[in-house]
């Protein structure tokens, strides 16, 4: 099954394609705008594979936590395919998933501001609870940190693990073989956290 892989929640995007055993990708960079490119790289990720979007039988959509217009944006295209498509499949990850199996256990973190990180426990190469934390009170000695900088000295104590693509589409046969998949109703965000505009609505700003 060729499989095309979509993750906009990071400072790069990403697209990817497993094409049988062949993989290939394209990042898109931080310095233009990813509404604009990610639908032009998908064209030509699948063009210089010869295929079409017909030929592909699964999505694999990245939900966050992570930039939430990124996130917005991965999703929307996602859906717009799966509605064009019924027979389309869909498999939905988060950000820090495909890094769970080079650690196995440990804390992985993932930039959200300047100041604070997303954080997730890895036990047995199974993920717990997502959460927000300040970058003073991360344990960075016991850290690693999968994506972006930190703009804080703290940020040199962190483990730094880069992303492997054969890990990520170990995950995504792993969900494809268990049958894994939603729906483009069920394809939702994972924010992790609430946007500025609602914490100004809970405190009655307008």
């Amino acid at each position: 099954m060729n499989v095309l892989g979509i993750n906009t929640v990071g400072k790069n995007a990403f697209v990817y394609l497993k094409n049988n055993n062949k993989v290939d990708y394209i990042s898109i960079n931080q310095s233009v705008k990813v509404s604009e490119m990610l639908l032009n790289s998908i064209d030509e990720l699948l063009m210089r594979n010869a295929l079409t979007l017909s030929d592909v039988g699964c999505l694999a959509c990245c939900v966050g936590p992570g930039s939430f217009t990124g996130i917005r944006i991965g999703i929307a295209t996602c859906k717009s395919f799966l509605i064009a498509n019924k027979d389309l499949k869909c498999v939905a990850y988060n950000t820090f998933e495909p890094y769970k199996y080079t650690i196995k256990n440990g804390d992985l973190y993932s930039v959200c501001t300047k100041s604070t990180l997303y954080k997730c426990k890895v036990e047995n190469c199974d993920l717990k609870q997502i959460e927000v934390v300040d970058l003073n009170s991360a344990d960075t000695e016991c850290g690693y940190l999968i994506d972006g900088e930190v703009y804080s000295d703290n940020s040199k104590c962190f483990k730094k693990i880069a992303f492997n693509v054969q890990d990520y589409f170990d995950l995504i046969d792993e969900k494809i073989i268990n049958k894994i998949f939603v729906s483009e109703n069920e394809l939702v965000p994972n924010y992790a956290c609430e946007s500025q505009a609602e914490r100004n609505l809970k405190n009655g700003d307008k």
